[in-house]
């Protein structure tokens, strides 16, 4: 999805996922690796990244409603990825969302659907895991 986003909005993007990481106060240690997985993802030089700009500067940035779902798509994701969903990265998405124009109900929408990939991903882990043990022990 990220192949939506134009060089400006990829940079933008990866301020407002630092922005985000930040929010309670220290980026945490999967934040960290996360966030430098983005960078070169998205092909952005962290030393480049300005995580003291805020959504306000930032969200004009994405002009499109496409790029806009793709960058809130990404936040929910990197919010979940290490597996506690702070009050503090809650309320920086809401005001996000709200920057961009999404009402809540497809805010929720697109939460569930980050939480359903991420779900979906782990299931496919485990079963890459379970299906080793199993095609080992019939060889």
């Amino acid at each position: 999805m990220i192949d939506r986003l134009n060089r400006d909005e990829r940079m933008a993007m990866m301020e407002l996922l630092a922005y985000l990481a930040k929010t309670d106060g220290k980026i945490t240690e999967v934040n960290q690796e996360v966030l430098r997985e983005y960078a070169e993802l998205l092909e952005v030089d962290p030393p480049e990244i300005d995580s003291d700009i805020t959504p306000e500067e930032l969200v004009p940035q994405f002009q499109s409603p496409a790029s806009r779902v793709v960058v809130l798509q990404e936040v929910f994701r990197l919010a979940n990825l290490d597996g506690v969903f702070t009050i503090g990265e809650e309320s920086a998405i809401i005001d996000i969302a709200s920057l961009m124009g999404f009402p809540m109900e497809f805010v929720q929408r697109v939460e569930q659907w980050v939480l359903d990939g991420l779900d979906w991903t782990l299931t496919g882990e485990k079963l890459i895991e379970e299906g080793s043990h199993l095609a080992l022990r019939k060889t």
